[in-house]
């Protein structure tokens, strides 16, 4: 496989662990039932559809957020501008199935290898740190 995405600070195995779990929480009802679990992650999520145009508006620059990449089975701790700033920059030919999570886990945007962005949500929680106005553009 190519190399790792340079991004952020990576979680040893244990974190990674811990954090995957939370994140399978958090996404676990939007996960279509229709999709194979072969499939990445990314692509079975099912929430409101948004574009990479969107990513910079979504949440502020500097909240920390959990990235996983899933085809590489590699996450980092990062900010959400560090990471728009990195999707912007990628290659065409760099092909990422990836999850964001911020940390209290409330929220997640699940970007396929075909740029597909996906938002999941719940619109009824308190949520200080994600732009829902930016949300209802998207949806």
């Amino acid at each position: 496989m190519n190399e790792l995405p340079i991004l952020g600070m990576p979680l040893d195995s244990s974190a990674k662990h811990a954090q995957l779990a939370r994140l399978r929480q958090t996404i676990g009802p939007f996960l279509s039932s229709s999709i194979s679990e072969a499939a990445p992650i990314s692509c079975r999520v099912q929430g409101v559809e948004s574009s990479l145009e969107n990513l910079p508006h979504l949440v502020s620059n500097n909240a920390r957020i959990l990235v996983y990449f899933e085809n590489y089975d590699y996450a980092v701790n990062s900010t959400w501008g560090e990471f728009v700033a990195f999707v912007e920059a990628r290659e065409p030919w760099q092909d990422y199935d990836v999850c964001v999570l911020p940390a209290d886990g409330d929220w997640c945007v699940a970007i396929t290898h075909n740029d597909r962005v996906s938002i999941v949500h719940d619109g009824n929680a308190p949520n200080n740190s994600f732009n829902t106005d930016a949300l209802k553009r998207a949806g």
